[in-house]
């Protein structure tokens, strides 16, 4: 079948739960409002950087750097929300 793992070894996940845990009760925005500001600086961390590197360094269409950045940003709300729900602070 050939070689199945990946050429270049991937990052692991950013640990959110640690993250949502750890400075969840460092805002000073408390509920919903909150973990949404968490979840937006959890998405500029986790999104930014992979769009800088994806527009700088190739040639990707403006549709798909737009498409990484919605799909990003998006599962990373979803993660906080869910964490949110199930982690209570």
């Amino acid at each position: 079948m050939g070689n199945l793992r990946p050429s270049r070894p991937h990052a692991p996940p950013p640990p959110f739960g640690v993250g949502y845990v750890w400075l969840g009760p460092l805002l000073d925005v408390d509920g919903l409002p909150g973990t949404l500001l968490l979840g937006g600086l959890f998405a500029g961390l986790r999104v930014y950087p992979r769009f800088w590197t994806m527009w700088v360094q190739s040639t990707y269409p403006r549709r798909l750097l737009a498409v990484e950045v919605v799909n990003g940003v998006l599962g990373t709300l979803v993660v906080v929300l869910t964490l949110h729900v199930l982690v209570p602070l």
